[in-house]
């Protein structure tokens, strides 16, 4: 007599082994994020849309928050992927930071509810201090920190780094008049937030342009440059 065929649980069990499992539904609810955002975002059915149950997705993320705060850290590591690739190749730091806000806005265009999802993952609420942005982890039974919860802030932490790092090179240099370069640096990453959330909300007509992205950028721009006179003085 002939076997009867393996039914979709038993196949998916074959297929989704070590860590396969844990990659694959990280890239799924990636995929369900960019498309249909957080809100309606379940593991349970995320399980049962790849054939698998619900307790083998435990054992890889304890519940749905955890999950959620995996893909907003992913996040946050391509944004930085991305502002590095676009600002890197620039010498001048008011280049370099300008190139940098337009890898945000095109990220946040491309990635509108990823984005959203990275500020609002729940985990613990965002703070904001003379050191940049900050998460404040829950803490689990035992009073230790949720691991998906510190590699979310460490990786958004990053982010900011790579903003920050190019405001410190252009005040270094004397280039940025900047008191205070963590405020500076603040107020960057709140320009091109905005620009990013704005244009995608539907409230603008007909979007945000490119020409109005740059054009913002400048005039912000324009107004942290040093004038070559006052650097000759220092």
């Amino acid at each position: 007599m002939s076997e009867s065929p393996p039914n979709r649980r038993s196949a998916a069990r074959g297929r989704y082994h070590h860590g396969d499992l844990r990659a694959t539904l990280l890239a799924a609810a990636g995929a369900w994020i960019a498309a249909h955002g957080a809100a309606t975002f379940s593991l349970r059915e995320l399980s049962r849309s790849l054939g698998v149950s619900h307790m083998a997705a435990y054992r890889h993320f304890p519940d749905r928050d955890s999950l959620l705060a995996e893909v907003a850290a992913d996040g946050f590591r391509r944004l930085s992927a991305a502002i590095a690739a676009r600002s890197r190749p620039m010498k001048d730091p008011a280049s370099r930071l300008r190139a940098a806000g337009q890898a945000y806005v095109d990220f946040g265009r491309k990635e509108t509810h990823l984005l959203s999802l990275m500020f609002d993952a729940p985990v613990g609420p965002w703070t904001g201090d003379a050191a940049g942005p900050q998460l404040a982890t829950d803490t689990g039974p035992e009073g230790s920190p949720s691991a998906a919860a510190v590699r979310l802030k460490q990786a958004a932490l990053e982010a900011y780094a790579s903003l920050e790092a190019i405001v410190n090179d252009g005040v270094s240099q004397g280039r940025f008049d900047a008191q205070s370069p963590s405020t500076l640096t603040l107020g960057a990453w709140a320009v091109v937030h905005g620009l990013a959330m704005l244009g995608d909300s539907g409230r603008i007509a007909g979007g945000i342009s490119n020409a109005q992205v740059d054009g913002v950028l400048d005039y912000w721009l324009a107004g942290i440059r040093k004038s070559p006179s006052c650097r000759s003085k220092k």
